[in-house]
């Protein structure tokens, strides 16, 4: 079996991140694998650790016809089976190859749940082009199979898995709050992207409603974006010296787990990275009910859901963990427990793996009958 990845970045992001371990794994079982990366910007210098070649395949200007060509050449030169493409970019540029070439193409470019995608829009009509061309559609969560309506039949969800052994190694809690100079008791944590689809406004109102009765915790922003100095400069002069800004951090599993609480408020959301690690780490979950968020999170027992835009449930379920103990740690381990059992790295890659081998054994099948 030979699969050629297509991706047009591999920043940091949950995104580039499922790349790159599902690389080492296929790599690990003898698949030979190669890569073609549209931006000379790498974040993850395991890539090179894996011994695949990676094609750096940039373009000059927008819609740049020359990556068709050199594309195919690749292609030619390879002969994989099955093209993985990871946007929709890169399946626009694929589609000429894969076609003449009769190879198989798997696209991964549903990572999100916008709630509603409106007819006759840009991402309507380009979905609309690409899905009769493709042979399998994979989203990485239920709720953005049924926003983004692609065919039943080629349909289907493979959930992010969490690599528990991120969690190994790791620096001491306190080594982490020294370094930081976090001496609250108490620590509640949001990581993620500070841009339009994050509610982190919900989350600072939230922690101002804990603070006004309660000065025993330190909440923090990991994370960065266009909005991170507009929020900063939000906060009131009463809050600040108990809501820490750190900004994007490359030990983002060590500073979670000194978190007593995870929090994500959200406008959308596909399946989050961040909930899964602090699950993974035993921390409850506070999150925006919606989008693949419900997938994770079971209400109640790993966490609790709550209403867009809710900062005074958040609030309240934040006060209500922390003067809870004994249920905080036991909606700890069930998240847990969750994520090994259902998100773990493991199943994600199999998944990938019968996928895989089910395209080319329907192929093989077919030329049979032929």
């Amino acid at each position: 079996m030979k699969i050629l990845f297509f991706t047009d970045i591999l920043r940091a992001g949950g995104k580039e991140r499922r790349i790159v371990e599902l690389l080492k794994s296929l790599s690990q079982q003898g698949i030979s694998c190669e890569i073609i990366v549209m931006s000379e910007k790498i974040e993850y210098p395991l890539i090179y650790q894996l011994g695949i070649p990676i094609h750096l395949m940039t373009y000059k200007f927008r819609k740049d016809p020359s990556p068709l060509w050199r594309f195919y050449k690749v292609c030619r030169a390879f002969r994989p089976d099955i093209v993985h493409s990871w946007s929709p970019m890169c399946t626009f540029y694929a589609l000429p190859t894969v076609k003449i070439l009769g190879i198989k193409l798997v696209i991964s470019q549903i990572v999100n749940s916008p709630g509603y995608v409106k007819p006759f829009s840009k991402t309507w009509f380009a979905n609309n082009l690409i899905y009769p061309f493709t042979d399998k559609i994979v989203s990485n969560s239920y709720a953005g199979l049924k926003d983004y309506h692609p065919p039943i039949s080629k349909s289907v969800c493979i959930h992010n898995g969490f690599d528990f052994l991120r969690t190994h190694n790791m620096g001491s809690v306190e080594e982490i709050r020294n370094k930081f100079e976090i001496d609250m008791p108490y620590v509640v944590g949001m990581v993620a992207s500070m841009g339009a689809s994050k509610d982190w406004e919900s989350y600072f109102k939230a922690a101002g409603l804990v603070l006004d009765k309660r000065r025993d915790i330190s909440f923090l922003a990991v994370g960065d974006g266009p909005n991170f100095h507009k929020l900063k400069e939000s906060i009131p002069n009463r809050l600040k010296p108990f809501v820490r800004f750190l900004g994007k951090q490359n030990n983002v599993e060590e500073i979670m787990n000194i978190c007593d609480i995870g929090v994500l408020s959200t406008y959308t959301e596909g399946i989050s990275n961040a909930i899964l690690e602090f699950m993974a780490l035993g921390k409850p979950v506070i999150a925006t009910d919606g989008g693949g968020t419900n997938e994770i999170i079971v209400d109640e027992q790993t966490g609790y859901l709550v209403k867009i835009k809710a900062p005074y449930f958040i609030a309240e379920k934040i006060s209500y963990l922390l003067d809870n103990p004994n249920l905080c740690k036991k909606m700890g381990m069930a998240g847990k427990t969750r994520v090994e059992n259902e998100f773990s790295l493991g199943k994600m890659n199999q998944e990938f793996i019968n996928l895989y081998t089910n395209l080319l054994f329907s192929k093989k099948r077919k030329h049979g009958e032929e």
